[in-house]
C-alpha cells in the first residue's frame, strides 16, 4: 500500500512538472507570437511605403517618357538635326 501510495504521488509530482512546463511553454509562445505580429505590422507599413514609393516614381517615369518624346517629335517636325544634346 505504501509503495503504491509513494507512485502516485510521483506520478502526481511529474504530472505537476509537466503542466508546469506546458505552461511556460505557451507562455513563450504568446510573447514570440505577439513579436512576431509587431514585425508583421512594421513589414507591411514597409511595404505600403516601397510601394507608394514605387508609384511616385513610376509617374515621373512616365512624365519625363512623355516628354522626351514630345521633344523628338517636336525635332524631327522641325527638321533638326538628328542628334540631341541633353543636359
Amino acid at each position: 500500500m505504501n509503495q503504491e501510495l509513494q507512485r502516485q504521488e510521483l506520478s502526481q509530482r511529474e504530472s505537476r512538472d509537466a503542466l508546469r512546463d506546458s505552461e511556460r511553454a505557451i507562455s513563450n509562445l504568446g510573447r514570440d507570437l505577439a513579436r512576431l505580429a509587431g514585425e508583421a505590422r512594421q513589414v507591411r507599413g514597409e511595404a505600403a511605403r516601397v510601394a507608394e514609393r514605387r508609384r511616385v516614381l513610376g509617374a515621373q517615369v512616365a512624365k519625363r517618357e512623355a516628354a522626351i518624346e514630345r521633344m523628338l517629335i517636336s525635332a524631327a517636325a522641325s527638321g533638326a538635326p538628328d542628334t540631341l544634346r541633353v543636359v
